[in-house]
């Protein structure tokens, strides 16, 4: 086997993709035609001139929520970032203490932004 190196992980990752991309499509196809389900049936719809309406305000909050997060995920890096020059011992207990902040702290974000 040929190593691909970044071009292997590039090609596999449009691979992988683009085929969830088609199995969902034919997915939801079958399961509206199968199930007569007419709720759904407008629900998958393609983009048109109505679908980009007041797109202006969501694109505000958009950038707004993404600047957020942005300096949030900043202010995690420099951390990591300044506990390498306190020791091996001191970013490794910076590395236990950033699985506990995923547990405790970006799965009940990610509940609460979903709900």
């Amino acid at each position: 086997m040929d190593d691909y190196g970044i071009r292997g992980l590039a090609l596999a990752t449009l691979i992988t993709y683009s085929s969830n991309l088609i199995g969902a499509h034919i997915y939801v196809h079958y399961y509206i035609h199968k199930n007569n389900d007419h709720n759904l049936a407008q629900a998958w719809f393609w983009p048109d001139k109505n679908t980009l309406a007041h797109m202006k305000s969501y694109a505000t909050l958009a950038l707004n929520c993404s600047v957020l997060m942005m300096l949030e995920w900043w202010a995690f890096e420099i951390i990591a970032i300044t506990s390498i020059y306190f020791g091996v011992i001191q970013n490794g207990a910076h590395v236990l203490m950033l699985a506990y902040i995923v547990i405790f702290y970006v799965y009940p974000c990610g509940f609460s932004t979903a709900a």
